[in-house]
Order: C-alpha cells, then sequence, then structure tokens
C-alpha cells in the first residue's frame, strides 16, 4: 500500500520536471459514454509531439488496517448501534441478502448507518477496495468545501507580441469549435501571422494520466489530463495526443488557424516560466463550479471529476494536480471528522489505486450529515428513479427515497450515499464490491436488494429472491 508521502515522493519529479509523464490509461469508467474520436483527429501525427519517460504502478493488495482519526474526532458522529429492537430487525433483514447470488464470490465491503441509531449494520466494512465512481463522493466533499459554487473556470487567450497565448482555466467542458470562435473573432487584433501558439501550463503540474490507470481504451472512456482540456481530449486515438495533450492541442489548433489562411511557426507548452502578460483577446467561461459539481455526481462523468481534483490542487497550493487535489480533499476530512482511511490516486475512481472501505466513506458522510454541507452533497446525487446514473433503479413508489452515487467498473460495483427509511429516518449506506472481470453480472441486483430492505417497510417487501434474475455473464 502506498501512503501519501510515498506517492508525493514518486510524483515529485513530474513536477520539476520539463516533460509529461506517461502512464497507461483506463477504459474502465463504464458509465461515461464513449466518443467518436475521428471527428477532429486531423493532421495529428505522433512524431509531433515528443514522448515522455513512462511510470509503471505498483497495485496494493486489499487490507483491513484502518487509520484512527485524530483524538478530538474519535467516534464524532458515527456510533455502532445499541441494543435496539427496530435497529435489530433491520440488521437482521440486510444480513440475508449477504447470502444474494450476485455477492458470492467477490470481496464485499458495506457499512450501513442510520440517524439516531448509529452504524447498524456491516460486512467487511473496514475492507479496502476500488471504489470505483463513489471516488467522485470524495472529489465532491473537498469541491464543495473548497471551491465557490458560482465562480467559473476561466480560460484567456492574449496576443503578447506576436505570440498567441492560451491559458488554460481547467475547464472541462471547453471545446475546439468554442475556443476556435473567440480566436477567430479576434483575428483583426491577431493578423495573419503570428510567431507560435504558446499553452500556458504553469499551473497545472500534471501528467497526463494517474498512477493506477490501464492501458486500454484511452481515450475513448477518459482523456488525457491537462489543464487545457479540448473536446474531453478524446478527439483522436493518436498516441500522441495522450503522451502530450497540451502539445497536442496546440499543434490543432494551428492546424485550424493555417486552414484559415494565418501563418502559424510553432507551438510551444510553456510549463516552468509563466508567459508575460499581453493583450487579451478573449476570455472563455465554464459553467458555475457548483454546476459542474452536479454534473459530475449525476451523470458520472470522469473528465470533471479529474479536472475538479485537479482545481482542488491549484486553488490550494498553485499546482493543479491529482495529488495536490486529494491532499486537499484529505484536509477537508481531517477538519470535518471525516475518514482519512484510504488512497486518493485520481477524482473520478478509474485508478486502481484508490482504495476505500465501506465505513471509511459512510464515516465522512456522517461527518457532515445535517450540515448545510451534507445537504449540498446530498442533493447533488442522482436520485433514485428520477435523475442521472440511478433513473432506472428504486422506481416507482420508492422513487426520490435513494439520493446516492452509482459506480461501474469491469471489476468493480459500488452504491454509497442516502436513503429514507419508511419511517422518515435518514440511512447512510455504503456497499463496495469487486470482482473478476466479467463475474459481476449480478451485482447490481445485490445492492439494490440490499438498499430496499432499508428502504421499504418491511410488511410491504415481496420475496425479493423469487423477483430477481438468473446471473448473467458481461
Amino acid at each position: 500500500m502506498l501512503t501519501m508521502v510515498e506517492m508525493r515522493e514518486r510524483l515529485l519529479p513530474t513536477l520539476l520536471g520539463l516533460a509529461l509523464i506517461v502512464a497507461g490509461c483506463s477504459a474502465d469508467g463504464i458509465e461515461a459514454t464513449p466518443v467518436d474520436v475521428g471527428v477532429l483527429s486531423g493532421a495529428l501525427t505522433a512524431s509531433s509531439v515528443a514522448p515522455a519517460v513512462p511510470v509503471t504502478a505498483s497495485r496494493p493488495a486489499p487490507t483491513t488496517t484502518t487509520t484512527a482519526p485524530d483524538p478530538p474526532c474519535m467516534n464524532a458522529g458515527f456510533a455502532f448501534a445499541d441494543e435496539n429492537p427496530e435497529a435489530d430487525e433491520l440488521r437482521a433483514r440486510i444480513d440475508r441478502v449477504f447470502d444474494h447470488w450476485g455477492f458470492e464470490g467477490h470481496d464485499v465491503s458495506v457499512s450501513v448507518w442510520v440517524d439516531g441509531w448509529g452504524e447498524i449494520a456491516t460486512h467487511n466494512p473496514n475492507l479496502r477496495l476500488h471504489p470505483a465512481s463513489n471516488q467522485k463522493v470524495l472529489t465532491a466533499i473537498g469541491a464543495n468545501e473548497l471551491l465557490d459554487p458560482t465562480a467559473s473556470l476561466t480560460t484567456r487567450i492574449e496576443l503578447v507580441g506576436n505570440d498567441l497565448v492560451i491559458r488554460p482555466g481547467g475547464d472541462p467542458t471547453l471545446t475546439f469549435p468554442r475556443l476556435l470562435e473567440a480566436i477567430y473573432m479576434g483575428l483583426p487584433t491577431i493578423g495573419t501571422s503570428i510567431d507560435r501558439i504558446i499553452v500556458d501550463a504553469t499551473e497545472y503540474p500534471q501528467s497526463p494520466t494517474a498512477d493506477g490507470w490501464l492501458e486500454r481504451h484511452t481515450p475513448q472512456y477518459v482523456g488525457p489530463l491537462s489543464g487545457l482540456m479540448l473536446n474531453g481530449n478524446r478527439w483522436s486515438p493518436d498516441a500522441a495526443l495522450i503522451r502530450n495533450p497540451e502539445q497536442a492541442n496546440g499543434e490543432r489548433i494551428a492546424f485550424f488557424l493555417r486552414e484559415r489562411g494565418v501563418e502559424v511557426g510553432s507551438v510551444f507548452v510553456a510549463r516552468l516560466v509563466r508567459p508575460a502578460t499581453g493583450t487579451t483577446i478573449a476570455t472563455l467561461q465554464s459553467e458555475p463550479i457548483g454546476s459542474l459539481i452536479e454534473t459530475m455526481l449525476r451523470t458520472s462523468d470522469n473528465s470533471k471529476a479529474d479536472l475538479l481534483l485537479m482545481e482542488l490542487g491549484r486553488v490550494t497550493t498553485g499546482a493543479g494536480s491529482l495529488a495536490t487535489g486529494a491532499e486537499a480533499i484529505e484536509s477537508v476530512l481531517r477538519e470535518s471528522c471525516g475518514s482519512l482511511d484510504g488512497l486518493i490516486d485520481d477524482g473520478s475512481g478509474l485508478s486502481r489505486e484508490n482504495w476505500r472501505s465501506a465505513r471509511s466513506l459512510v464515516e465522512s458522510m456522517v461527518a457532515i450529515h445535517g450540515t448545510p454541507e451534507g445537504e449540498l452533497l446530498r442533493s447533488q446525487m442522482p436520485v433514485g428513479g428520477v435523475s442521472g446514473t440511478l433513473a432506472g433503479r428504486f422506481g416507482g413508489p420508492n422513487a426520490g427515497l435513494v439520493q446516492a452515487k452509482t459506480g461501474t467498473l469491469f471489476t468493480a460495483r459500488s452504491l454509497s450515499g442516502w436513503a429514507q427509511m419508511a419511517d422518515g429516518r435518514d440511512a447512510i449506506f455504503s456497499v463496495i464490491v469487486n470482482g473478476e472481470e466479467g463475474t459481476l453480472g449480478g451485482t447490481i441486483a445485490a445492492i439494490d436488494a440490499l438498499v430496499r430492505e432499508i428502504i421499504v417497510d418491511p410488511e410491504a417487501l415481496a420475496d425479493l429472491s423469487e423477483q430477481l434474475p438468473e446471473p448473467i455473464s458481461e
């Protein structure tokens, strides 16, 4: 298991070096929509971008070791349930679901906490597993606390001498058409010839991939990371884009300008020295950060999650990277009495070096339950039977009772959030399941059966074992 200190030591050469580090990318964000990469792939060639040094990520084994919180936070807002007939009955019903075939043969971590009762049901609650997109819950907790929800991520285009300088703001929604339109409108000022296109990357010393991403289907499911994200950095399958997205995006901008009759000398990515300030040609703003966070949770948008994590690092340290963003989230969890047990390698949950237990996630949500921060997070979640990735689950009479984040990898399924019980009590739960590829076909049915035990009046529950379909292979 890599500690945060060890991870920072491994990333230090990246922060100081001139070149981006290359690691493998993963397509395991099954909730993400594949993109047609042929639309803008154009004149990009592998020779236009210099390769960087690859990093090989190790994969730690799951562990049940927990990290004790600081003494002032010991058991703050979180306690085991005392003997209680109602709690005992719910616990017994949940325990029976652990025999569901959808859990069979897999690593399963479960924690269920009920307001006023405490933690009432567990199954390997401290087992660290890959949380999949439930990692986005932690990203949202940090972003809601440290970022202004009304602010926007701003990209600036400037003319410095005869250089066109692009100062990215880490906007995950920026597209080529929008950026190029702004540049074209500035052509009367820019003129018909520029010496260089300079991409200012000084505030985003992030390698294109997280340590724990795998080498498959990139950029089909997730684009390489950079402060300048255009079309999600998923516009070409070329290795040059994956190795050095800032350079590749700059080359593509130069291609379009030349098509418009503008002479462009070269493309340069500034990494260590910030380019001088010049005449502003255009300013492009994202939608408000609060809206980005909600969309990230509702639709499980990987790019938004990872760029928000980088933004957390930028506003707290001046260096926008996954590592500095992880440190920012840990600071928020520490101050709110959330759980520090686990490892944050990215904001999206794609990484195989993210490790979290169900109890760790529940403790972090319980720590803010009933506060404005907790109510905000709850309101941003997908809603069962209503919205986002839960629109097709917990519908009918149960619609609106579950507000939770889904998680789907080829090797993981998860669900964490809030549920309203029949008596009106709030429950906070987390279910994380890890298994081999192709073996998790019945896992969502098992997870949903467990959550239905929380939200449905026991007298109204049918025999779920007779209603569930037979297991299928992916």
